[in-house]
């Protein structure tokens, strides 16, 4: 077991793996319908959305409990 450990890469070059990348970009342009702008745009909006949905629920609901 000792020697898969010393043999398994640490780290490797790239900050993703490009495959992988690939395949989620294809995946995302087909569910929005291929426009560039369309999906940097929605993934803005659901960037932005979900902290401002956070600290407007806990502010509604607060419960001092």
């Amino acid at each position: 077991m000792l020697g898969f450990l010393l043999n398994f890469p640490l780290h490797h070059s790239e900050a993703a793996d490009p495959d992988l990348m690939v395949w989620i970009i294809d995946k995302v342009t087909h569910l929005f319908g291929g426009d560039l702008a369309t999906i940097s745009i929605a993934l803005l909006i659901l960037i932005v959305l979900i902290p401002l949905v956070i600290v407007i629920s806990r502010r509604l609901f607060n419960t001092f409990d």
